[in-house]
């Protein structure tokens, strides 16, 4: 798991050289890609693409990630445009097999870091775009880093889940405030024997980051 506090700079990483699937969490990383596509074109998503990517991440819909990640040129196009994210240790999968992607926590960090830094290849507008979707995901997808999240504060999110092909991949990311702190915080994981029981640690792992990191600030 890794966290940024975007606040005093502090940047903490556990594994950070260990390779997991994606699983869903890639959906966040395609609408990037997608936009990043977009803006060297000059062009704006169209309002398919639009609708395509509420539906990937606000309910996290694999047919709508499946259109866009072929919008975006499929693994070609997503490693073109990693490239220039900073995500230089992430491999997609072949052909759509999109949650097979591999990534590794540090990538995840600079994922979220494009989607709140001014320095980032994504403009105002695109980074805009995509928290403003990432803090409106269904009730029921919104766990893991939101628990480390203040109350009533808006939490960007998408996480990830999968049988990978029997232990369970559960992965959460997200840009959270915490006491006062904005906080980058990525938690991979595999081999978990059942989905909630990722999930809960998950939530455990952000919980215990996001304290230390104030604990840190104090």
């Amino acid at each position: 798991m890794g966290l940024v506090d975007r606040t005093t700079g502090l940047k903490a990483i556990y594994g950070g050289g260990r390779q997991f699937h994606t699983a869903s969490i890639v959906k966040a990383d395609i609408l990037a890609a997608l936009m990043v596509r977009h803006q060297a074109a000059g062009t704006p998503l169209s309002e398919n693409e639009q609708e395509l990517a509420t539906l990937m991440i606000e309910e996290s819909d694999n047919d709508a990630a499946t259109d866009l990640w072929g919008d975006v040129g499929a693994a070609d196009g997503i490693a073109e445009a990693n490239a220039q994210l900073g995500l230089r240790h992430t491999t997609p999968g072949e052909d759509y097999y999109w949650g097979l992607t591999e990534t590794t926590v540090p990538d995840q960090l600079e994922l979220l870091s494009d989607l709140t830094s001014s320095r980032s290849p994504l403009n105002a507008a695109s980074r805009s775009y995509e928290l403003s979707l990432m803090c409106h995901v269904e009730p029921d997808q919104a766990w893991g880093v939101t628990a480390a999240a203040t109350p009533r504060t808006l939490a960007a999110v998408k996480n990830g889940w999968l049988p990978d092909p029997q232990l369970w991949v559960v992965n959460s990311i997200g840009v959270i405030r915490h006491d006062g702190q904005v906080l980058l915080v990525a938690v991979l994981s595999d081999d978990q024997p059942t989905e909630a029981g990722g999930i809960a640690q998950a939530k455990a792992a952000a919980v215990a980051a996001a304290d230390a990191a104030v604990a840190a600030h104090s």
